[in-house]
């Protein structure tokens, strides 16, 4: 892998009920009387995809992703915050919505280079008159440009090579969220009862929402909450040099029913 990281001690923590951007969001009033219902019951598809469009000769591609949500018939609200990361950092961010309709679609391209992972994560809402329902998708895609190879991508290796690159650079971009967790938890003195994820850990957020968990976050609330993770990633990213990149993680304290955004940005 080619680039090397460097840790940047700088932390940003957002408290989201004292922090509330408005960008590309919908955001109608609550109806109280509105329930959950599971995703199969609104959602017909669900889908997120990146791959390489083009590729030019100085070694630089473009990535196009997608993000999709079909439904089994109209809703008053749908809406997709779809989140593009590097190895871990964020790297680009979409969103849209829309009214009574059955279908909403993003689609981005976004210039890249060298060898990197790209995990593109989609938060899927939708309301009816009476419920709601979320979902999750994503999509994983590795880029090599090594010495020994042109550059390819793959999402499944197919060759031993492949396979041992996908295992040395998933090693690292693991590690590299290990040593900035502990960093996190000792810079905001977290104590080890406080759940704290890495944004893009989709697994998490399936554990955390699981209506059956008598410790789920509140349902009723994730569209707005990640309504502020996406906004606030959006207005920090706006003051941070383009040499900076932020790899965002999650804390939930049950006992205190608080969650909160950090942001550690590291140098490249």
């Amino acid at each position: 892998m080619a680039k090397t990281f460097f840790i940047w001690t700088i932390l940003i923590l957002i408290l989201f009920n004292l922090y509330q951007v408005s960008f590309a969001t919908h955001n109608p009033k609550t109806n109280l009387s509105v329930s959950f219902t599971e995703p199969d019951n609104i959602f017909s598809e669900l889908s997120s995809s990146v791959e390489i469009l083009h590729i030019s000769d100085d070694d630089e591609y473009l990535l196009e992703w997608e993000a999709n949500a079909d439904t089994l018939n109209n809703v008053s609200l749908l809406q997709e915050f779809s989140l593009l990361f590097e190895d871990g950092y964020l790297k680009d961010a979409s969103s849209s919505w829309t009214e009574e309709h059955d279908e909403i679609t993003i689609t981005k391209k976004t210039t890249a280079e060298e060898s990197s992972r790209y995990h593109l994560i989609t938060f899927h809402s939708a309301k009816t008159d009476d419920t709601f329902t979320f979902d999750w998708s994503e999509d994983t895609l590795y880029v090599l440009d090594t010495p020994m190879t042109d550059m390819h991508s793959f999402k499944k290796p197919k060759t031993k090579d492949d396979e041992k690159s996908k295992k040395i650079l998933d090693a690292v971009i693991n590690q590299q969220k290990d040593h900035i967790k502990r960093i996190i938890r000792e810079e905001a003195n977290l104590h080890q009862d406080v759940l704290l994820f890495p944004l893009e850990d989709i697994a998490a957020w399936k554990k955390l929402t699981n209506p059956d968990s008598p410790s789920h976050l509140p349902l009723a609330k994730l569209e707005d909450m990640w309504g502020n993770i996406y906004a606030t990633l959006l207005h920090v990213s706006k003051n941070q040099p383009k040499s900076k990149k932020g790899m965002p993680f999650l804390s939930w304290d049950e006992k205190q029913q608080k969650m909160a955004l950090y942001i550690h940005y590291s140098h490249f």
